[in-house]
């Protein structure tokens, strides 16, 4: 008796209001079905990881270093601040811009976050269960459970095509420097919750949602400050030779888009002084003294933004794109339209209380070339 299809490519049918029968399968990874994926398995969650450029790791230690700053603040009823416990990731199907939410918890601010979006696109909420991730759509009465259907089953009749991977360029995947954030940062710092804090986010990124759309961006941190929404953007940079910072065209146009639907934007940035591309964010989990040469430094872009896609973008190396093979627009600003929230090594205490501050509108303290410039000379000094 034939034994039937392999246990990934046995489907059901599921039913959507606007899209009818649709098929539902298994999200296929290269290391097999998804549900199959052995989440014990450190050198599985190496390979993942080292399918993506190498300077995304160093993102997730930037923002796992970030939140030094924000931790005690989400820890004190008196600040205001609730961290939604979620990853957004917001993609482009031609014109059209579409929010994928994936709400590992349910914090206070979550609805209103919802329907803020659902006022300019559709969106998706996100959930995963015995081992895949589903999608069902967002109503604004309330989370309704209807038309639950898996995501990449969903994603494909959305965009009416199958999927297409692109794969990162080795170009800009240094095993070497991957391997050592790995086990020298995320392996020690996650341990048993490196699975679900970090590879699964990278899975439905590359595989459940990457292949089917053109643009994907992933929103860094989405609060609750004093009733009002607000992403926070992280970033880690050096200023170019004219000492401008650059910005992804496709960020400021999440961020003018996102405004408009009353969800203020703050830039945040650790300004790398080490003015070498590549250059690893290691240090900032164990060089003291290179920290204390690091600017932190905030803008609130999003009523910037309309202004910003007004002037001409430029472009950049193709090294600098996602998965390395395609020149980036970007748009120039200049260094003094950000805040200096300190340096670093400040108190956390300190830092924090002048987030907060740039939240609430304050500028303070404008931030000057010059003293970029001498951060980066100490730098020099210490490499």
């Amino acid at each position: 008796m034939p034994s039937g299809p392999p246990a990934s490519k046995v489907f059901s049918l599921g039913y959507h209001p606007s899209l009818g029968f649709v098929k539902q399968n298994a999200m296929d990874t290269p290391w097999g079905p998804l549900s199959e994926l052995d989440h014990g398995d450190q050198d599985l969650a190496l390979r993942i990881i080292k399918t993506d450029k190498d300077t995304l790791v160093d993102g997730l230690i930037v923002e796992h270093t970030f939140d030094k700053i924000l931790r005690p603040l989400t820890a004190s009823a008196e600040s205001g601040l609730t961290i939604l416990n979620i990853e957004t990731i917001i993609v482009s199907l031609e014109q059209q811009r579409i929010a994928f939410v994936w709400a590992r918890s349910r914090e206070r601010g979550l609805g209103r976050y919802l329907l803020a979006l659902a006022k300019g696109m559709p969106v998706y909420l996100i959930d995963y269960a015995d081992g895949e991730f589903f999608a069902t759509p967002f109503r604004e009465q309330h989370l309704k459970k209807e038309a639950r259907l898996p995501l990449t089953e969903l994603a494909s009749s959305i965009t009416k095509k199958g999927p297409n991977v692109r794969e990162v360029s080795l170009a800009v995947r240094d095993a070497r420097r991957t391997n050592t954030a790995y086990w020298g940062f995320l392996d020690p710092v996650y341990k048993d919750k490196l699975w679900d804090g970090v590879i699964l986010a990278r899975l439905l990124i590359n595989h459940g949602l990457s292949p089917y759309f053109h643009g994907v961006w992933n929103l860094d941190r989405v609060c609750l400050y004093q009733d009002k929404l607000w992403v926070l953007e992280i970033k880690h940079k050096f200023p170019m030779k004219n000492m401008a910072l650059g910005i992804n065209v496709g960020e400021v146009q999440n961020i003018a888009m996102l405004h408009g639907l009353g969800i203020e934007c703050l830039y945040t940035m650790l300004v790398n002084p080490v003015r070498k591309p590549r250059t690893s964010a290691m240090y900032l989990y164990n060089n003291r003294e290179l920290q204390e040469q690091v600017a932190v430094i905030a803008m609130n872009l999003g009523v910037r933004a309309k202004a910003l896609l007004a002037t001409e973008p430029k472009k950049a190396p193709s090294h600098t794109s996602i998965s390395g093979n395609q020149e980036m627009d970007y748009y120039q600003i200049r260094p003094e339209s950000f805040s200096y929230l300190g340096s670093f090594a400040d108190p956390m205490r300190t830092l924090g209380k002048n987030l907060l501050a740039a939240l609430d509108g304050e500028t303070g303290e404008r931030v000057r070339p010059a003293l970029l410039d001498e951060l980066s000379e100490r730098a020099k000094a210490l490499t």
